[in-house]
């Protein structure tokens, strides 16, 4: 839940996850006001570093910030 100042830092985290045994699954929440381009460059570096399972939640979510 922290921030990133950029792709590179991204992608960096995400290689470092990738190589977890279990791997991490992605979870994307976006709402009306997400826009695409930033959604794209997010799946695009997942995919780069390597991580298969990606998911878009569609449910808000629940009080309080949990899942």
């Amino acid at each position: 839940m922290s921030p990133v100042k950029d792709q590179q830092e991204l992608l960096a985290r995400l290689v470092k996850e990738a190589k977890k045994d279990p791997q991490p699954e992605v979870h994307i929440r976006g709402d009306a006001t997400a826009k695409y381009a930033p959604i794209g460059r997010i799946v695009l570096a997942v995919q780069q570093a390597g991580i298969v399972k990606i998911a878009f939640i569609t449910e808000p979510p629940a009080p309080g910030g949990g899942e």
